[in-house]
């Protein structure tokens, strides 16, 4: 049973974060009947396109072969093979001697069989062994396989697929809207999928009216799980009281899967359809206040006789659509203006304002420039908006759902294809008053032109119309001409052959980047001698390398050419790209996300590129006058390159993740004591005497350190949470045992749970790497003054500081310095430059006008970082830039890089970065004052 978005947070689907990519998706069930052909005709007068029946074969490895007569299904977004097992030996015919009839595997498809090679043997490493696995073939079909012993923890049977199968050739109108399973102990089960990397289920206990079961009015209970998946959400039901279809599943086939859901748009006829194939009505119910939005009817047919399963009918109660806003609505905004903004009354269009009846907004829009733009709405009293980042010359059909206004969803919870976004919270839409769009310092005059408005019942998915190419064989933006723009291969080696930069002297520097001129040994400094160390020095805070020199870290972040974020998403925008590179390395996930930056130095370097670019990136560093590599790059270059390095940690993690954004993990578990020991094993340890190491990063940004002020705060949400957990015990415990404290308590469990996180990782990193320095979590923004404080138990506060005047704010970094006791490290800045198919910066922050400024930016950025007397470091984020049509995980597209795509630097930066680093404990030593000048930017 499913309850659209509409209704209150204890009947909605809870939003959860995503599975991997390979995982957000069903691709097929396998789906075991003791009549192929009967079964198979049966779904044809359904309505569902269903193959010829044809010989199946799973030929096992190191095993016998077992066969099957099978047919192929398609749904509009979910394939099945319903197989007849032919043979008495094999999973399929023990499958169907004792449970009956049913779907045996759900089947994801993996990129290719390298892939599939790699999960199984992941898979092994949690404890997952595979059943079988080596090839299946229905006709002329072959696919690589693996199934997963799953089914005993998790219910179903996985299975894996490479390569993916063939699209179906026949329209298939019937969409399936969830899956759903049951079980008696849904807490187990949850947490099984939830260490395979699968989402944790979250419960509610739906309020039923109209409850029939086998046409007599009935009293049934149910708790409900739910997994939300990027293709429809699982359900997993827990039968509690009285006679109802889930304890008929029980008793017929045991714990499984029980039913596929489809939307109807008039339950009556659908019923009546139904019934008169043959498969009659067993129980029925009914949720929220009938004729409102966000009330519902559900219906389950009993479809045993053609494979074992229920089919679950669904009925969300929605309102007239309004008729959509045609337009077009051109929308100007002049260069240089703080806010320009735009609004559009809903009573304009002729729509209500109570949009509740409704999931998204969909809306075409051509946009001028590459500025990004927020589409928001307004309730009269406050606008809430999804900034929008677009591809620019081009048509594109947005979507924009509802429910990722929710509290819940995470941060970029959409993948769209022709523009990044990125929702604010909370928003109801009971009351929409106004359509507001806006931008925030244009570099340029824009236009976007915005058409076809509707409201939507489905979220639908987006689109780009305009189906044309704007990027070239070597990741160019094709539609724009600049200086240095490679047309040719013998254009590029032309430019490959004039990139020569003359040595630079950096006379202060000693051997590792240190300041030579002077050895320290404080008995008071952080850290151990032979490693690096933190101590003051003449009232400045330092760092020392291990042979005491002072040190200010100059980093440079996501050094590497297998980084993600220099690659793009190729799936389903393929008509994008000119040419593509081949099969190869530069494909960073086969088939989905490829690299230019890498296909262009494999061009470079030739046959030995990876040994030669490693080579020629450390050098261009020194050269550059950078003395650490920062955070995210390559493990084999940071730790091979004779540099000073950082490194981020991870896995302080449980099988219980609370949702966003108060994404903690069971903190006060023996569980994360055990998982956060074995997880500073596993990485500090190797690395314990290595004396190039600067220190550990334990975490990024982590959303439960924002502010978030208009969201539930952490202990109501904890308190509400209907799965046990040892933190939700504790939270409990303190509030029995104090009850005249009560509010306090709830007001500060947030910091509670962040310091005995905080208190358990440091432990265990100090348990297995007593050496190397424990660098902090790298907060973003403003964090609250009690995070800071927490930062006494490392031994230095980091953060990522992107600032619109383009330096740290010397008050705060004050702040911060006084509050934990310790040096500051910023971990991230940028300066970008809009052009060449990237944007600038963030919409919120302000961009410089080219790439000189970008060069004077960071003049400014870094000098006045070290005169500041307790910030020890600034790494640069990051090395290349983004594509023009965005990184794989969200679309971002900004001028981030020293190097642009084509392995080539952008020169003003790098020159003014050299007189930085060359002037730099000059600066930080407080014998020179800082850069003054300050970037022109729009």
């Amino acid at each position: 049973m499913r309850m659209i978005p509409a209704l209150l947070p204890l009947l909605a689907i809870p939003a959860l974060a995503q599975p991997a990519e390979a995982y957000r998706r069903v691709a097929r069930l396998l789906w075991v009947v003791s009549d192929v052909e009967r079964t198979a005709d049966a779904w044809r007068r359904i309505g569902v396109p269903v193959e010829e029946a044809a010989a199946a074969e799973f030929r096992a490895e190191g095993g016998a072969a077992h066969r099957a007569l099978a047919a192929t299904g398609h749904f509009a977004n979910l394939r099945v093979d319903w197989l007849q097992p032919a043979d008495a030996a094999g999973p399929l015919a023990g499958f169907l001697r004792t449970r009956g009839e049913g779907v045996y595997a759900l089947a994801y498809e993996m990129p290719g069989e390298a892939a599939l090679k790699r999960e199984t043997g992941r898979y092994a490493s949690l404890g997952v062994r595979v059943l079988e696995q080596g090839e299946y073939q229905i006709g002329e079909e072959k696919t690589a396989y693996a199934l997963l012993d799953t089914a005993a923890q998790g219910k179903i049977v996985l299975a894996l697929m490479a390569p993916p199968a063939r699209a179906s050739a026949a329209p298939a109108a019937m969409r399936v809207s969830q899956l759903a399973f049951v079980t008696r102990d849904p807490e187990p089960v949850s947490a099984f999928w939830a260490r395979l990397g699968f989402p944790p289920f979250t419960f509610t206990r739906p309020d039923i009216s109209d409850r029939m079961y086998r046409r007599r009015t009935a009293v049934f209970e149910m708790r409900l799980g739910w997994q939300r998946h990027a293709q429809m959400p699982f359900e997993w039901i827990q039968p509690l009281a009285g006679p109802n279809v889930y304890e008929d599943h029980l008793a017929r086939h045991g714990e499984g899967f029980h039913h596929l859901a489809f939307d109807v748009e008039d339950m009556d006829a659908a019923i009546r359809r139904w019934e008169s194939l043959g498969y009659p009505v067993t129980m029925s119910g009914a949720w929220g206040e009938r004729g409102r939005a966000g009330s519902g009817r559900f219906a389950y047919a009993d479809a045993h006789s053609i494979g074992g399963t229920d089919i679950e009918l669904l009925w969300n109660y929605r309102a007239p659509a309004p008729p959509p806003a045609a337009g077009p609505y051109v929308l100007r905004f002049g260069a240089g203006e703080p806010l320009p903004e735009h609004r559009l009354p809903v009573a304009r269009l002729g729509w209500p304002t109570d949009w509740r009846s409704w999931q998204a907004i969909q809306f075409e829009f051509t946009a001028s420039s590459l500025e990004a733009f927020s589409f928001g709405f307004s309730d009269g009293r406050q606008v809430k908006s999804a900034i929008i980042e677009p591809l620019p010359g081009l048509r594109i059909r947005a979507v924009i759902p509802f429910d990722t206004f929710f509290q819940t969803r995470t941060m970029t919870p959409l993948l769209p294809l022709g523009y990044k976004v990125w929702p604010e919270r909370l928003f109801t839409f009971e009351r929409v008053e106004e359509i507001v769009v806006r931008m925030k310092y244009p570099a340029q005059d824009s236009t976007l032109t915005i058409s076809n408005l509707a409201l939507t019942a489905q979220a639908g998915k987006d689109d780009i119309l305009d189906r044309k190419p704007v990027i070239d064989a070597f990741g160019q933006w094709i539609p724009e001409e600049w200086p240095g723009k490679a047309h040719s291969l013998e254009e590029l080696k032309k430019l490959w052959a004039e990139d020569r930069l003359p040595p630079a002297k950096y006379p202060d520097y000693c051997p590792m980047g240190g300041y030579r001129h002077r050895t320290v040994n404080p008995a008071d400094a952080a850290g151990k001698p032979g490693f690096f160390r933190a101590a003051q020095i003449d009232g400045r805070w330092f760092l020392l390398d291990p042979h005491g020199h002072p040190f200010f870290s100059a980093g440079m972040d996501l050094v590497g050419w297998k980084q993600g974020s220099f690659a793009t998403r190729v799936t389903d925008r393929e008509f994008l790209f000119e040419q593509l590179p081949p099969p190869g390395p530069a494909w960073l996930t086969p088939g989905r996300d490829v690299s230019f930056h890498a296909a262009n130095i494999m061009r470079r370097y030739g046959d030995k590129w990876q040994e030669e670019w490693k080579k020629a990136i450390v050098e261009r560093l020194k050269n550059w006058g950078f003395n650490t590599i920062g955070n995210w790059s390559d493990h084999d270059i940071a730790t091979t390159a004779g540099m000073p390095y950082v490194i981020p940690l991870g896995g302080w993690t449980t099988k219980k993740v609370f949702p966003f954004p108060w994404d903690f993990p069971d903190v006060f578990s023996e569980e994360f004591e055990r998982n956060a020991d074995e997880a500073a094993r596993r990485q500090c340890a190797p690395l314990a005497s290595d004396p190039n190491l600067i220190g550990w990063f334990i975490g990024n940004e982590p959303h439960w350190a924002r502010e978030f002020g208009s969201l539930k705060p952490w202990a109501e949400m904890l308190l509400e949470d209907p799965e046990p957990s040892a933190t939700k015990a504790e939270l409990e415990r303190r509030l029995r045992e104090n009850p005249g404290q009560a509010e306090q308590i709830k007001r500060d469990w947030v910091f509670v749970c962040g310091r005995k996180y905080f208190e358990t990782i440091a432990a265990a990193i100090r348990r297995h790497d007593p050496n190397h320095l424990i660098l902090g979590i790298r907060y973003a923004g403003t964090p609250l003054d009690e995070w800071v404080k927490m930062s006494s138990l490392f031994d230095v506060f980091s953060i990522n500081i992107y600032d619109a005047d383009f330096r740290p704010d010397p008050a705060k970094l004050d702040r911060y310095a006084e509050l934990s006791g310790k040096p500051i490290l910023i971990g991230e800045f940028t300066a970008c430059a809009p052009g060449r198919g990237l944007q600038g910066l963030f919409y919120w922050t302000h961009k410089v006008k080219d790439q000189t400024q970008r060069g004077i930016a960071y003049r400014y950025y870094v000098e006045n970082a070290a005169a500041h007397p307790a910030v020890i470091g600034a790494h640069w984020f990051q090395l290349v830039d983004d594509l023009p049509t965005g990184r794989p995980s969200d679309l971002e597209r900004l001028n981030y890089g020293f190097l642009n795509v084509l392995d080539l630097p952008y020169k003003p930066l790098v020159e003014y970065a050299r007189e930085t680093h060359r002037r730099l404990y000059s600066v930080k030593l407080g014998k020179e004052p800082p850069y003054s000048r300050k970037p022109l930017i729009f």
